[in-house]
């Protein structure tokens, strides 16, 4: 099948190839990465997020921030008391 077009290739997705993102769409375009350290989903396509550049810092996905969210607040007292 040589000469199709590069449009009509990304229809052809490989289904080995992984998903990520909300969308659970493969990888496109301009992603970035989750900061979380056991982020399911990992890469995030700058339009599902509401991105048009690099964040400056760490950025975690709903999910992550979410998940940190409820462990500091769950640990926020027995975590002073440790070090």
């Amino acid at each position: 099948m040589m000469g199709q077009s590069a449009a009509s290739n990304e229809s052809e997705v490989d289904p080995n190839e992984p998903i990520y993102c909300y969308c659970n769409q493969v990888s496109f375009g301009d992603m970035i990465a989750c900061d979380g350290e056991n982020c399911e989903k990992e890469w995030f396509h700058y339009a599902c997020v509401g991105l048009v550049e690099p964040p400056v810092g760490k950025w975690y996905c709903d999910y992550c921030k979410s998940e940190q969210y409820q462990d500091s607040s769950n640990s926020s007292s027995s975590s002073s008391e440790e070090d």
